[in-house]
């Protein structure tokens, strides 16, 4: 907490004409700790500290500084593609040869990335297939779904800089279909919940570059992301997830979990509570840093939320990083 609260004081000191309270930014720091005690996010716990605490003047303009003026809005970003959209509606119940056929025939992009699965050397025979049809069956309906979704969801991530969390949605969507497994929930679904779960660090990460610097230099100076981001755009990217996931006509269950995967304290589903051990996942295994508060606390509350003990969730990061290395 010391470097967080020292860069808020000299930010604040800089600003402020006279002394500001000493403890001025450490309440203000330790109302976002207790957050996770009071259900709230960061976001609402620092409203909540601006409109209950009355440090006189000081306040206001520590106010001014960690909270902007302008949010960023998920408006900003484009349009999701009809078939993409109807791909992501799909249920594993909905899915069949019929309507894979169908999506697909929509949009030439991902017609060729279903042929191009199908035809691969995982899948190959001597045999090409050219029909959308026999792909979809080569593939079985449920894998030729998740290929055309992570086809048509890859290609937002197509960027370099966006390639590190694109990797990592597919690393924590794999986590969450397995730990879904386990507690007797539809892989699919979490699956596809763990694929998008980031979906909103997209957002963020397509700002120009200068509207980035403010994050950069809450991040640099130890606040964890979804700190960060909140001083720096007045959102989360798991809040705008799910903003930009309704936007796209997602079933609202899924959107509801990436909106809460990193606070399992107040989960209202155990799709919710899978998809922050699935991050977690990633975090055990060193592949990504925590992005949040309360690491240990959170994941012994999403444990007892999904009747999972720790020791179980251990073999499943060491099955799903053998897997992971043998594809990599």
């Amino acid at each position: 907490m010391n470097r967080r609260v020292a860069l808020l004081e000299s930010l604040l000191e800089a600003r402020y004409p006279g002394n500001p309270p000493p403890d001025l930014c450490v309440a203000m720091d330790q109302a976002v700790e207790f957050a996770v005690c009071e259900g709230r996010s960061i976001a609402e716990a620092i409203a909540a500290f601006f409109a209950e605490d009355d440090w006189g003047p000081a306040q206001k303009t520590l106010e001014d500084i960690v909270r902007p003026g302008v949010q960023f809005r998920p408006s900003a970003l484009p349009i999701m593609p009809k078939a993409v959209s109807s791909l992501l509606r799909l249920t594993e119940d909905s899915a069949t040869v019929d309507e894979l056929e169908r999506i697909a025939a929509t949009d030439p992009v991902l017609a060729a990335r279903l042929l191009a699965a199908s035809n691969s050397a995982r899948h190959g025979s001597r045999f090409q297939i050219v029909r959308l049809r026999e792909a979809v069956m080569r593939l079985g309906v449920l894998e030729a779904r998740r290929a055309l979704i992570a086809s048509s969801l890859g290609g937002l991530f197509a960027s370099t800089a966006l390639r590190e969390l694109w990797d990592h949605s597919q690393i924590v969507a794999d986590s969450a279909a397995r730990i879904a497994t386990t507690c007797g929930i539809d892989p699919e679904t979490a699956w596809l919940a763990g694929l998008v779960h980031d979906i909103g660090r997209l957002g963020f990460a397509t700002l120009p570059a200068n509207a980035r610097v403010a994050e950069q230099r809450w991040l640099e100076a130890g606040f964890p992301l979804v700190y960060a981001e909140t001083l720096a755009f007045g959102n989360d990217h798991a809040s705008l997830g799910e903003q930009l996931l309704r936007g796209w006509e997602i079933p609202a269950f899924v959107g509801d979990a990436v909106a809460m995967h990193h606070r399992p304290e107040s989960a209202r589903s155990d799709l919710e509570a899978i998809l922050f051990l699935a991050e977690d996942t990633a975090v055990r295994l060193g592949t990504c840093v925590a992005e949040d508060l309360w690491l240990d606390m959170r994941r012994r509350i999403a444990c007892e939320r999904t009747g999972l003990e720790l020791d179980e969730l251990r073999e499943m990061d060491a099955r799903g990083n053998v897997h992971h290395r043998a594809i990599a």
